[in-house]
């Protein structure tokens, strides 16, 4: 299986839906409606762009908000749309960090995260904008998991809503399903190319891919605490002490 497009970097508050989802329940005309709202969804943020109004930022006086909600992906996603819920696309935080990088007029920048996570897929169109802002920047969150607290972190400074806000879950996950009586076979020389995740053979195979990007997961969330800090955060405090893949309040997430 190809897993470009399968790999989670997302809480399992969100995974629950996937969980519940297959395009099987969707008629051949509800497909073709997601498939026009698709295409509509990129040409109006290309229309937004090049009118200088990228859709993910809001502009008061000096300051700016970039807004991270709901599951983030390359591009829209089609059980966001099926359940009608919120989706930043990763360009959409990407053209807005390039508006307020040109703009002289703004001060400060504060990300808005509100976000279980998302996919690996586009993740580093985000990543790679942020890393190059020179702006003065921040984060204001209630729930930043996954790869939503990858983006936090690589911002710099996070600020809780509230006590009963959520950070974490930082990790990597894959879905599959084995439907009976569909095979895949892949050429003997390309064995990781369709893994069997019903042996554990196969699963260790993903799980080699898992912790690849795990590990850059980590290391990117100790590179952003240690600048936003002060005071050095190493991988192994990451994984031994943010959580192990879980979530963690607020509180708790200060002391560590």
């Amino acid at each position: 299986m190809n897993l470009d497009h399968e790999l989670m970097l997302i809480c399992p508050r969100y995974e629950g839906l996937y969980a519940g989802f297959t395009h099987a329940e969707m008629s051949a005309e509800q497909k073709s409606r997601f498939a026009d709202y698709r295409r509509n969804e990129l040409v109006r943020r290309v229309r937004a762009k090049e009118d200088g109004s990228p859709l993910a930022l809001t502009v008061v006086g000096d300051q700016a908000a970039i807004t991270v909600h709901g599951l983030l992906t390359e591009v829209p996603d089609i059980m966001s749309w099926w359940y009608g819920l919120p989706n930043t696309l990763y360009g959409d935080i990407a053209d807005a960090i390039a508006w307020v990088e040109r703009e002289k007029s703004i001060k400060h920048v504060t990300f808005d995260v509100e976000s279980g996570g998302g996919t690996v897929a586009g993740l580093r169109t985000a990543t790679q904008a942020i890393a190059g802002m020179k702006k003065s920047r921040s984060v204001s969150s209630s729930f930043a998991a996954s790869a939503a607290y990858w983006i936090a972190a690589e911002v710099g400074k996070i600020e809780a809503k509230h006590d009963l806000a959520e950070f974490g879950s930082i990790g990597v996950a894959v879905r599959m399903s084995k439907w009976p009586e569909i095979f895949d076979i892949a050429s003997t020389k390309a064995p990781a190319k369709r893994p069997d995740p019903s042996t554990a053979e196969g699963q260790s195979i993903i799980r080699q891919e898992l912790d690849a990007i795990h590990e850059k997961f980590a290391a990117a969330v100790a590179s952003g605490r240690s600048r936003a800090t002060g005071q050095l955060v190493s991988t192994s405090t990451v994984d031994d002490q943010f959580g192990k893949g879980g979530m963690i309040l607020a509180e708790a997430a200060l002391k560590v």
